[in-house]
């Protein structure tokens, strides 16, 4: 099986989205935190479009090997994360089975998503939503 880790890493950049709990609407990342992946043994090279896989960002607590992710002000579980990865279920119909490292999961259902216009990011992220960089992630 081949293991696919995920380097996070955020420069400056535009972004487009914004996402939000649906229960109390915090702000909890934007579009250049969702990580992407190309699909297992797909010779297309489409990228999977799987729920959202995102960096890990610090109003996250992920002190654990693995546990859920909930939202920093309502407590409403968002997700899941996993250090040591889990193979991807890909979207319906266009099955995945890549394996991801970490995995760091939140569901779609859980956040509402509203557009931006190209904002730059680079002096706009609050703190929660600085990425851990890898040196400080735990890896159990």
């Amino acid at each position: 099986m081949k293991i696919v880790l995920v380097r996070f890493t955020v420069s400056k950049m535009a972004t487009e989205k914004k996402f939000r709990c649906r229960k109390c609407r915090t702000d909890l990342f934007y579009d250049i935190h969702v990580q992407k992946h190309l699909r297992r043994n797909d010779e297309s090279n489409e990228l999977c479009a799987f729920n959202f896989l995102v960096a890990p960002l610090k109003w996250m607590s992920l002190d654990e090997y693995q546990g859920k992710i909930s939202c920093p002000k309502c407590n409403e579980k968002l997700g899941q994360y996993i250090w040591g990865g889990r193979q991807c279920m890909g979207e319906v119909g266009l099955r995945c089975g890549r394996h991801i490292a970490p995995w760091i999961h939140i569901q779609k259902a859980k956040t509402d998503e509203s557009s931006l216009s190209g904002v730059e990011v680079h002096a706009q992220l609050p703190p929660s939503m600085t990425v851990i960089p890898a040196a400080e992630a735990p890896m159990n």
